[in-house]
């Protein structure tokens, strides 16, 4: 237990999202960091969700609504930070 309370809890999860238009490349990257606990709380989303408290929250992943959850989740950073850019390529095809 006492090398246990020493061990750091601190987690990080980033996604990045590569647009390659024309011999050039963008990347629009997203961080999550927060914690991790040592038991499940909350029943909702997957993988280390009921695991991990995102920064500035006092609930993990799991027990957040799904709005909450893409607000804070590196995914959804990512893929908010790419949408203007798919948005103009798009309209530059009409």
């Amino acid at each position: 237990v006492e090398l246990q309370n020493k061990l750091s809890r601190k987690a990080k999860f980033r996604t990045i999202i590569a647009l390659n238009i024309t011999n050039k490349q963008y990347l629009f990257e997203g961080i999550c960091d927060g914690e991790i606990l040592n038991e499940k709380t909350g029943a909702k989303g997957f993988g280390y969700d009921p695991i991990f408290i995102p920064q500035g929250s006092s609930i993990t992943s799991a027990q957040m609504s799904p709005h909450e959850k893409d607000l804070r989740s590196h995914r959804g950073i990512s893929l908010r930070a790419i949408a203007p850019h798919v948005i103009e390529l798009l309209g530059t095809l009409g």
